[in-house]
């Protein structure tokens, strides 16, 4: 799906496709599929490359790789954790001002953390943005909720769960029994009007039929919620553009 995504963003913006890319990547399997699946973007021209494992703390060596390369444009197939904002410090303080492209988006209280040095970055595949309140009534309240119990604004993850779990309690309302079996078959055939916008399961191989958020990180000099840099939604991209057909899936369905 982000990959779709990110695909989309490339065609929307086609002066992306004229940059020199180097993948960064964690060398695992999501990593590396990560990076194959970016790979078959056409017209995609990609320099260079630097696989690391998880928990690497000195980038040192990737960033020198890209420096050579002669890049103006990083792709960040880097797993949700620690190493994504380290590797963005350690880049811009090597004087790295590479255009960065993080394929999910990351947590915004990674955003905060790493500050004007994740200024910039575009990305296909966010599952949601805490910025949407202004026009999404049901955002703007769940948004209020959550700073309100943990004094900080919610991230594209926390946002998607919380959608998960509306359809969740939307398909344990719509259930005949509460046992697995029952909550399944609910699911399967539940729908609902997320914080997200509408959300459902497709019954043949229980993947999430939501679409994505083509988003840039700004600055924010009004710092509202206490967020200096939030992810600003600049187009909804919908579950028909990035969906995977269950063919091309490698699940055999249930």
């Amino acid at each position: 799906m982000m990959a779709k995504a990110n695909a989309i963003m490339m065609q929307e913006r086609p002066e992306f496709l004229e940059k020199k890319w180097f993948v960064v990547f964690h060398d695992f399997v999501w990593g590396q599929s990560n990076k194959g699946e970016f790979a078959k973007i056409p017209g995609i021209n990609i320099v260079g490359e630097a696989g690391r494992p998880l928990g690497t703390a000195d980038w040192s060596s990737a960033i020198s790789q890209i420096q050579s390369s002669g890049a103006d444009a990083v792709y960040l197939a880097l797993a949700v954790g620690d190493d994504m904002p380290a590797f963005i410090r350690q880049a811009r303080s090597f004087g790295v001002d590479a255009f960065m492209l993080p394929p999910l988006g990351m947590p915004d209280s990674m955003l905060q953390a790493v500050g004007e040095d994740a200024v910039g970055m575009v990305t296909g595949g966010l599952f949601g943005s805490w910025m949407s309140e202004e026009t999404n009534p049901a955002m703007k309240t769940f948004v209020e909720a959550y700073v309100a119990a943990y004094g900080e604004v919610p991230g594209p993850q926390a946002i998607q769960a919380y959608a998960g779990m509306q359809i969740a309690l939307a398909a344990m309302e719509a259930a005949e029994t509460l046992d697995t079996d029952g909550i399944i078959a609910a699911l399967e055939t539940t729908s609902v009007d997320s914080v997200i916008g509408p959300l459902q399961i497709r019954k043949e191989d229980h993947q999430g039929m939501v679409g994505t958020f083509m988003s840039e990180s700004v600055l924010l000099p009004d710092a509202p919620h206490g967020a200096k840099i939030g992810w600003k939604v600049l187009k909804e991209i919908p579950w028909d553009d990035v969906k995977v057909e269950l063919a091309d899936t490698g699940c055999a369905g249930l």
